[in-house]
């Protein structure tokens, strides 16, 4: 019986302490577990940030290489031609449309700069004219909504019921409108052709000019007109003692 108490007892220690040890195997388990995601972390940002400086290399040996240029490097004396290996101002020039000039049909900075100035040029003017349209729009968007207002206080007199006018009067009122569009249209037409003809007709005839800036000149200016009746006079004498003369 007290080898049986005895065995027992042991058993429980024995057990205790196999509790114990598979406690602590199973928090280094988690530890572990928790130090490997770490370490994955870890490894993943080295990889991110080797690759980013791989980039970043690599995207300073082209810039190095493109400094490398004879275009970019220091010359004593300025060329007056565009380089051959000089990129960047033959793209310039195939984008400005500079064609090649001078001795040897070669590529100039002087040409390249006047379209440089002349682009510009037209960059100033076009902002200029944006500027103009976008006030003249708005101008235009202001008058809009002043003659919506006027329209409405006109057909709803300021109410807010039913408009005072009908689409009948409307329609009627529209079709008066066109109608008295239309007379003026060819009125203005009539007077254009009438206008030309008569421009045609002085054009051809320099006496019917003459006379048009006598008809003129005595109602605007009557010194004008004098002095244009005396030059006259003057020359109708000079003919007359000429042929007068000549029949002698």
């Amino acid at each position: 019986m007290a080898r049986q108490d005895y065995f027992t007892s042991k058993q429980d220690t024995v057990i205790s302490y196999l509790l114990s040890q598979t406690a602590r195997q199973e928090l280094l388990s988690m530890l572990y577990e928790v130090e490997l995601r770490r370490h994955r972390d870890t490894h993943r940002l080295l990889s991110a940030a080797a690759s980013q400086l791989l980039s970043w290399g690599s995207s300073a040996d082209s810039r190095l290489e493109a400094m490398k240029s004879s275009s970019l490097q220091p010359v004593k004396e300025p060329r007056l031609t565009v380089d051959s290996r000089d990129k960047f101002a033959l793209r310039m020039c195939s984008i400005l449309g500079v064609s090649a000039s001078g001795p040897g049909q070669l590529l100039t900075h002087s040409s390249l700069e006047r379209a440089v100035g002349q682009l510009v040029q037209q960059t100033v003017s076009l902002e200029a004219l944006l500027t103009a349209l976008l006030s003249e729009q708005q101008h235009t968007v202001y008058e809009m909504v002043t003659i919506s207002e006027m329209l409405g206080k006109q057909v709803f007199g300021g109410s807010s019921g039913q408009p005072q006018l009908s689409l009948k009067e409307y329609e009627e009122e529209c079709s008066k409108l066109e109608g008295i569009l239309s007379t003026m249209e060819q009125n203005i037409k009539k007077l254009l052709a009438d206008f030309d003809t008569k421009k045609k007709c002085l054009q051809g005839n320099e006496l019917i000019d003459r006379e048009r800036r006598l008809f003129v000149s005595f109602f605007t200016d009557p010194a004008q007109l004098t002095r244009e009746i005396t030059d006259l006079s003057r020359r109708v004498n000079a003919i007359a003692t000429a042929r007068k003369s000549a029949s002698t």
